[in-house]
């Protein structure tokens, strides 16, 4: 792992990994079992928490950019491509050109869609997006166009697990 600069040009080197993508996973199988779930759900949160206590903050968590590992089952959070250092200043925006968006709208946190500074918490919205799709084998939200996902996720209320999955445990 480094990172630096070489004529000018900035550059981020990183182990190469062969795995499958939980997105994969998710579109092949549907709904994955509790354990399992329960499982890939604690790996991320131990690797957000790892991102978080070095001030970073990912703001495009998404089962696309968590890499599962074929031998050892290890989860990787990968593609930092538009994460921040968690400094949030007032009047900071999420747009990086005007009128832009970045991030996944699936997964996005309302603050994020509404172009609002996106701190740890934000990366905690989309991390619970993600077991609810693994539960379930569907998204929390969904629209006929992005936009009409982004506003779903900042007026509406998720809709509850059990509602979609009726095998899930109560609690």
């Amino acid at each position: 792992h480094d990172f630096g600069e070489s004529g000018g040009i900035p550059y981020i080197s990183m182990e190469y990994l062969e795995g499958v993508t939980l997105k994969d996973v998710i579109r092949n199988r549907g709904a994955l079992p509790l354990g399992v779930g329960l499982s890939i759900a604690k790996q991320l949160c131990h690797g957000l928490g790892a991102a978080h206590e070095g001030g970073v903050v990912h703001r495009d968590v998404k089962p696309q950019n968590v890499l599962i590992l074929p031998d050892t089952a290890e989860l990787k959070i990968m593609d930092f491509g538009i994460s921040r250092v968690s400094s949030v200043e007032p009047g900071a925006s999420g747009l990086t050109i005007a009128g832009t968006l970045m991030g996944t709208p699936d997964y996005m946190p309302p603050e994020q869609a509404q172009g609002r500074p996106a701190d740890f918490r934000a990366d905690l919205f989309s991390h619970e997006a993600v077991p609810f799709e693994i539960f379930t084998g569907t998204l929390p939200f969904k629209g006929e166009t992005p936009m009409a996902v982004i506003v779903a996720h900042v007026q509406q209320p998720p809709p509850r697990p059990r509602g979609v999955n009726p095998t899930l445990p109560p609690e």
